[in-house]
C-alpha cells in the first residue's frame, strides 16, 4: 500500500484533471471521508458523479449542466445518476438502495466514480479534448462578425387564435426568409472560401509549421493584431500545464487503483459483519420493488408450469399430426389444394352475390333514364321540354343520354385545369429563376391564386 502522502497527491492531481475539464472541484480530504462512509462527503460525491455522467453523456460540462444542478432537486438528480449507471451496467444491489436525500452512501458513490472512469475512459477522453490553440476556429478571436443573417421574426406556432389564413402568411413569408437566409450563407460560404484561397497563394513559402508551405487564417490574424499574441500564449501555457499533469496521471495513475482496493476491501468487510441486510436486499434496482415481490414472482411460475403442462399432451398431438401430414403431402401439393380451396370459396361467393342480385332485380320496378333532347324541331311542335322521361330500354333515335354528355364535359373541364396547373407551375418556376438573380427578392405569390379553383 503506497504512503498517504504519495495518496493524497495522487488524488489531488485527479481533482486537477476532472477541474480542468469542467467538473467541480473536490479536494482529497472528500475522498478520504468518502472512503469511511462519512455523511459530509455524500452531496459532494453525488455531485461529482451527476457532472461525470453529465460529461460521459455530452463530452464538456457546460452552463446546462451547471442550470441542470439548480433547477433538479436532490431525488431528481439521484434517480437520474442511478438510471444512467444502470444502463450502463452497473448492477451494484447497495447502490440502488441508496437514499435520494443525499444523507449516507459516501464509499458506494466513490466506488460508482472509479467504476465510471473505467467505463466511460474518462482519462482517453480528457486527453483528446487536449488539442493547441492554434488548430482552433478563427471566429473565438474575432469580437465582431457582420452579422448578415436577417431576423426571422414570430413563428406562426405562437398564438393559437391567430386566424388560419393570417398564420399561413406569416408561414409563407417565413419560408422565404429562410431562403434568403439560406442563400446569404451560400454567398458566405463562397466569399470566405475565395479569401482562403487568396491567403495561400498570398503567403506561399512562408510557413510556420513542417506540414504546411503557406500562413493559415489564424496565423495571418494574429500577424495582423500582435496584442492576441498574449492571449495565445496564455492558452498554450494551459493547454501544456494540462498535459503535463495527465503525463503525471499516467505515471502514478497505479497509486490511486491500489488505494480504491482499500476501498473495495472497507466495503466487503463491512458487508460480512452485516450479511443478513445484505441477503435481505438482493434482487434490487433503484425503483424500490414491492416486499412481496419474489413471493409474487414464484406463485406466477408456478402457475405458468401448471398451464404449460396441462396443454402439453395437445401439443404433442399436433407435433405429431404435423409430422404426419408433411411427410404425405408434398409442398406442390400443397400450394395446389390451397389454391383449390380459394377457387372454390371464390366460386361460391360469385354464386351467392348472382343470386342476390337476381332476388333484387325482380322485386324493383326499372329504373327511369333521363335523355338530352335535340333542339333541332319543326316550328308546328311549339315549345317542349329539353330533358324527355323515358320509362324504359329504347326511346327517340334523336335524343342524347345526358349521363355521357355530363361526362365528356367533366372530361374536358379536367383537361383544362390539368393545362393551366402546367401553366402555372411554368410562369412559377420563371418567376423563381428570376428572383434568384435580382438580390435580395423574395417571391411571394398572391393569396387570390393560392386560393382560385386552381389548387380545389
Amino acid at each position: 500500500m503506497p504512503g498517504s502522502t504519495q495518496v493524497r497527491e495522487t488524488i489531488e492531481l485527479l481533482s486537477t484533471l476532472l477541474n480542468e475539464n469542467g467538473v467541480s472541484l473536490v479536494t482529497a480530504e472528500t475522498f478520504r471521508l468518502a472512503k469511511f462512509n462519512k455523511y459530509e462527503a455524500t452531496p459532494v460525491m453525488w455531485k461529482l458523479l451527476f457532472e461525470l455522467v453529465y460529461f460521459s453523456n455530452y463530452g464538456v460540462v457546460d452552463e446546462s449542466a451547471v442550470k441542470a444542478q439548480r433547477q433538479l432537486s436532490d431525488e431528481e438528480k439521484c434517480v437520474l445518476v442511478k438510471r444512467e449507471l444502470q444502463s450502463r451496467g452497473y448492477m451494484s444491489h447497495d447502490f440502488a438502495h441508496l437514499p435520494n436525500d443525499t444523507s449516507r452512501g459516501s464509499r458506494e458513490l466513490l466506488l460508482a466514480m472509479a467504476w465510471l472512469m473505467c467505463k466511460e475512459t474518462l482519462i482517453e477522453r480528457f486527453m483528446d479534448k487536449c488539442t493547441s490553440p492554434l488548430d482552433e476556429n478563427i471566429s473565438q478571436w474575432c469580437k465582431e462578425w457582420p452579422n448578415s443573417i436577417c431576423d426571422l421574426g414570430p413563428t406562426a406556432q405562437g398564438d393559437s387564435a391567430v386566424p388560419p389564413g393570417e398564420r399561413v402568411q406569416r408561414l409563407l413569408v417565413l419560408n422565404s426568409k429562410l431562403r434568403l437566409n439560406l442563400r446569404r450563407m451560400y454567398a458566405a460560404q463562397q466569399h470566405e472560401a475565395k479569401l482562403l484561397n487568396k491567403i495561400e497563394n498570398t503567403t506561399a513559402g512562408i510557413s510556420l509549421r513542417k506540414s504546411r508551405d503557406n500562413l493559415s487564417a489564424l496565423e495571418v490574424h494574429l500577424l495582423r493584431h500582435p496584442h492576441l499574441l498574449k492571449r495565445m500564449l496564455v492558452l498554450l501555457d494551459k493547454d501544456n500545464e494540462r498535459l503535463q499533469n495527465l503525463m503525471n496521471w499516467r505515471q502514478h495513475e497505479d497509486v490511486f487503483w491500489k488505494w480504491m482496493d482499500s476501498v473495495l476491501d472497507l466495503k466487503v468487510k463491512a458487508a460480512a459483519e452485516d450479511r443478513d441486510q445484505s441477503e435481505a436486499q438482493s434482487g434490487a434496482v433503484y425503483l424500490q420493488a414491492p416486499v412481496d415481490g419474489p413471493v409474487q414472482m414464484q406463485l406466477a411460475r408456478q402457475q405458468l408450469v401448471q398451464s404449460i403442462l396441462s396443454y402439453e399432451s395437445s401439443i404433442k398431438y399436433l407435433e405429431q399430426l404435423w409430422e404426419t401430414k408433411r411427410q404425405e403431402i408434398s409442398n406442390h401439393e400443397l400450394d395446389n389444394l390451397i389454391a383449390s380451396i380459394n377457387m372454390d370459396i371464390s366460386v361460391h361467393k360469385a354464386n351467392l352475390m348472382l343470386t342476390a342480385a337476381h332476388d333484387v332485380a325482380g322485386t324493383l320496378k326499372p329504373e327511369p333514364s333521363f335523355r338530352l333532347a335535340s333542339r333541332a324541331r319543326s316550328r308546328g311542335q311549339g315549345k317542349v321540354a329539353n330533358v324527355q322521361h323515358s320509362p324504359g330500354e329504347g326511346g327517340d333515335s334523336c335524343c342524347t343520354d345526358i349521363t355521357r354528355v355530363t361526362e365528356e364535359l367533366t372530361h374536358q373541364i379536367q383537361d383544362m385545369r390539368t393545362q393551366l396547373t402546367q401553366m402555372h407551375r411554368e410562369c412559377q418556376k420563371t418567376l423563381m429563376g428570376l428572383a434568384r438573380n435580382i438580390p435580395s427578392a423574395i417571391c411571394i405569390e398572391p393569396t387570390a391564386v393560392r386560393q382560385s379553383d386552381l389548387y380545389a
